[in-house]
């Protein structure tokens, strides 16, 4: 029964460790498509706006990396 509750337990690892890879591919996936956006900013109100937005996503890609 041991033996047995044991490759349960590496079962849940493998099955959670495989899980969290696909959310976290699915996540790299979604701020891809939001990296390639080809928006230019028209003025320099909406140019700093549209740096903020990328400023902000690179700290969410440095804070995700750092969890993976």
């Amino acid at each position: 029964i041991e033996a047995r509750r044991e490759q349960l337990a590496v079962s849940e690892q493998a099955k959670q460790y495989f899980f969290d890879a696909s959310e976290a591919e699915s996540w790299m996936s979604e701020q891809e498509l939001y990296m390639m956006s080809e928006d230019r900013g028209k003025d320099e109100i909406s140019a700093q706006n549209i740096m903020k937005k990328h400023e902000g996503l690179e700290q969410d890609v440095e804070d995700y990396a750092d969890m993976i």
